[in-house]
């Protein structure tokens, strides 16, 4: 499997979304969705966008949602993340999607994650923002002190 990404063949494309949508296996199918991750510029970045959206497993959903976080461009990404944090069925999906927006370049995501850290109907979600932004505020602001003074 891993070989079909590191490929990054488009042809690898069509048999990955396959076995993520076939194989009954959830461990396959969460490596062909790594693979899928490895493909992004190949075009695989709407089948992530599919699975993490439609997959029937929430653990297949989760590796989607990671996937997507290092396979698209910030702001492209930032309201589908968003999107799934608040209503993906599955929590673990949800905090997957709030990590993946804590760790997204140049605070790409910190204002959605200050929303939801504010917001969001359960508890523990919220709480997971608040550690998120509370972490990733520090590291922007670590960061930014850096520059200037260099």
């Amino acid at each position: 499997m891993e070989r079909l990404g590191d490929t990054r063949d488009p042809r690898a494309l069509a048999p990955l979304i396959a076995i993520v949508r076939d194989d009954h296996d959830r461990h396959v199918q969460r490596e062909a969705v790594e693979a899928l991750g490895e493909l992004a510029g190949a075009g695989a970045g709407a089948a992530l966008v599919n699975v993490a959206r439609t997959h029937p497993n929430a653990s297949v959903r989760r590796k989607a949602v990671e996937e997507l976080r290092k396979a698209l461009a910030g702001a492209e990404v930032v309201p589908l993340l968003a999107t799934i944090a608040r209503t993906d069925p599955d929590e673990e999906v949800q905090e997957e999607a709030v990590k993946s927006l804590a760790k997204m370049k140049h605070g790409a995501g910190l204002g959605a994650l200050s929303d939801i850290a504010h917001t969001h109907p359960n508890p523990e979600v919220r709480e997971a923002a608040r550690r998120r932004l509370r972490y990733s505020t520090a590291a922007v602001t670590l960061s930014a002190r850096t520059a200037v003074r260099d």
